[in-house]
């Protein structure tokens, strides 16, 4: 790869014209397999429902088919996806920044599916038994394909920007924002706040499930209390 300062503008562009092509064709590809086995897929989601889904308009069923298979596309092309991304940015990085980008890549990753397994073992579980108690039998659930899926991924997609709490934390201790001291002094309140998204996330009456929900957040706050602690000691040394 040519060096980045002395890479035209017109280098630049065909360099990302080409990084663009192979993320998109290897979406492409992984869609059209996982498309496949959208069925099993959708059959993962579906297993928390005591009712069966329906559609109401002809197309709704193939387009909650299509989502299903892009959005497991792209989960499963991601790995190409950044590798382009990284091999685009790393000639215009310092050394040290380029150090940091392919540290920190991988345990965003590793906090994002976290949370994806997070809200599937126990977010959402515990919301649809919660949500379908309201049931008798002058009130019958009938709930789409397409509503289901749009609640299921968007529980999903929240929660694993949750559980992006610490490279957040990090980031703005870096920039001088925050600081374990601060961290420290404000636990309560931020302890607090996340009981509080906790009721709003399980609207179950128990205090059992909200403290389920809470806890991995919490110990991912400690975590990021830890991390800005751990910072500020290299630097200093």
């Amino acid at each position: 790869m040519a060096d980045d300062k002395t890479m035209t503008l017109v280098e630049h562009l065909d360099e990302l014209r080409t990084r663009i092509i192979i993320s998109l064709v290897a979406w492409v590809v992984c869609t059209g397999a996982a498309y496949y086995y959208t069925p099993q897929i959708l059959s993962l989601f579906t297993s928390f429902m005591s009712t069966k889904l329906v559609f109401t308009n002809p197309s709704e069923g193939f387009f909650t088919y299509l989502k299903i298979s892009m959005l497991t596309g792209l989960f499963v092309s991601l790995p190409i996806i950044l590798h382009q991304v990284l091999l685009f940015i790393s000639p215009g990085l310092e050394k040290n920044e380029r150090k940091w980008v392919f540290r920190l890549v991988p345990v965003a990753i590793i906090l994002f599916l976290a949370g994806v397994l997070f809200a599937y073992f126990v977010l959402i579980p515990v919301t649809m038994k919660f949500f379908m108690s309201f049931a008798t039998k002058d009130l019958v659930p009938m709930i789409t394909i397409g509503g289901f899926i749009n609640y299921v991924l968007t529980l999903i997609i929240l929660t694993g920007l949750m559980f992006q709490m610490p490279m957040i934390v990090f980031f703005l201790a870096l920039i001088g924002l925050v600081n374990s001291v601060m961290l420290r002094d404000k636990r309560r309140y931020v302890i607090v706040m996340i009981f509080a998204v906790a009721a709003v996330a399980t609207p179950t009456p128990d205090a059992f499930t909200q403290i389920i929900v809470s806890l991995p957040l919490i110990l991912l706050y400690e975590l990021s209390i830890l991390v800005v602690w751990l910072t500020e000691r290299k630097k200093r040394k």
